[in-house]
C-alpha cells in the first residue's frame, strides 16, 4: 500500500506540474490586463480542488485506464461523492470538459453546496478557455448565495468582475476574500496584488487627475473629432484616451477618461495615469495614442464606438494631435 500511495502521489504531482505552470505564467498580454488573476487561479487549483485517488482497483505495476475509475463512480448511483471523485481524476489529467460533466452531475445532487458550485465554475471556466463569462459566472453567484463568505467563490467573483472590467466590484470581492485568509499566506499576498491592480485600473478609468503640464515625461494631446462623425455624438458619451507601445504587445500603458465636451479636447497623459507600474509610460521609446468615444461608458471597445489613433510618438512629445475619424465595427 505504501508503494501504491507513492505511485499515486507521483502521478498527481506530475499532473499538477502540468496544470499549474500555464496558470502561473502570464498569458499573452491583452490590452490593459495583468496576469496576476491567473496566479490566484493557480493557488485555487492547488488548494481548492484536492485530488482523489485515480482508482480503487488499481494495483502496483498495473495502472488501468481512467475509464475504470469512471465506471466505479457510476457503480454508486445517486451519490455526489462518486461524481466529484471522477471529476477530480479528470482534472488531474487535464480533461476539463469531462471533469465539468462530472461536476454538473454532482451539482445536480448538491444544488446548494457552495464548494461544489465554486469548483464547478472553476472547472467549467478551464473547459471554455479560462473564461468565466456565462455559466461559470452564474455558478459563482449561486455559490455566494449559498455562502456569502465562501473563499473560492469570492475569489472567482472578483475574477468575473475583472474580466468584465468592473474593477471596483473586483476589488470589493477580493478584499472580502482577503479578510478570510492568514495575512502572511501566499494566497493573501496574491490577493493583495490583485486588489492593488484593480484599484489602479479603477482610478485610471475613473479619471485620475492629469499630470502637470510642466511634467517633461507627459504627452500633451489635442483630440479632434472628424466633422462627418459629429452627428453620432450623444449626451452622456465618454471619451477614453490611452497610450500603448508602438511595437510589440498591445497592452495599455496609461489611460484616462472624461465626459465628452467641446472640441478640440486638450489632455495630458503621463506616468500619473499609468496602468503598468512596472512599465511606466516615460520608459517607452515610442507610443501610439488611441482615442475612443463610448456611448456605453465601458472601458472595452464596443461596436459603434468612435475611434482614432496617432502615429508613433515620443512619450514626452507636445502638441500631438489625434483625429477620431472611424467607427468601431
Amino acid at each position: 500500500m505504501k508503494a501504491f500511495a507513492l505511485v499515486v502521489a507521483l502521478l498527481l504531482g506530475g499532473a499538477l506540474l502540468m496544470l499549474v505552470p500555464p496558470l502561473w505564467r502570464p498569458a499573452g498580454p491583452a490590452a490593459g490586463e495583468p496576469a496576476s488573476p491567473r496566479r490566484l487561479a493557480a493557488w485555487l487549483l492547488i488548494f481548492g480542488l484536492p485530488l482523489a485517488s485515480i482508482g480503487t482497483y488499481l494495483k502496483l505495476g498495473d495502472l488501468r485506464p481512467l475509464a475504470a475509475h469512471g465506471a466505479a463512480a457510476q457503480a454508486v448511483p445517486g451519490t455526489a461523492e462518486g461524481w466529484l471523485a471522477q471529476g477530480r481524476s479528470y482534472v488531474a489529467l487535464g480533461r476539463f470538459r469531462d471533469a465539468a460533466t462530472a461536476w454538473r452531475r454532482a451539482a445536480e445532487l448538491r444544488p446548494d453546496d457552495a464548494t461544489v458550485l465554486a469548483d464547478f465554475a472553476d472547472v467549467l471556466a478551464m473547459a471554455q478557455g479560462r473564461r468565466l463569462a456565462g455559466e461559470p459566472a452564474r455558478l459563482v453567484q449561486r455559490a455566494l448565495d449559498a455562502d456569502p463568505r465562501h473563499l473560492k467563490a469570492l475569489a472567482l467573483a472578483g475574477s468575473v468582475a475583472y474580466e468584465s472590467r468592473d474593477y471596483a466590484a473586483a476589488r470589493g470581492y477580493w478584499e472580502r476574500a482577503l479578510a478570510l485568509v492568514p495575512a502572511e499566506s501566499d494566497v493573501a499576498r496574491s490577493m493583495r496584488a490583485n486588489v492593488a491592480q484593480a484599484t489602479r485600473l479603477e482610478a485610471a478609468m475613473g479619471g485620475v487627475a492629469a499630470a502637470p503640464a510642466s511634467d517633461t515625461t507627459a504627452l500633451a494631446l489635442e483630440i479632434r473629432l472628424a466633422p462627418a462623425l459629429q452627428s453620432r455624438l450623444a449626451p452622456g458619451d465618454t471619451l477614453f484616451v490611452a497610450a500603448r507601445p508602438a511595437q510589440g504587445a498591445r497592452l495599455l500603458l496609461a489611460a484616462l477618461r472624461q465626459p465628452v465636451g467641446a472640441w478640440p479636447v486638450k489632455v495630458t497623459l503621463g506616468d500619473a495615469q499609468s496602468l503598468q507600474p512596472a512599465r511606466p509610460l516615460s520608459g517607452e521609446r515610442e507610443v501610439v495614442v488611441v482615442a475612443r468615444i463610448s456611448r456605453s461608458g465601458q472601458a472595452g471597445p464596443q461596436p459603434g464606438d468612435l475611434l482614432g489613433e496617432s502615429a508613433p510618438v515620443s512619450p514626452a512629445a507636445a502638441g500631438v494631435s489625434v483625429l477620431i475619424d472611424r467607427v468601431q465595427p
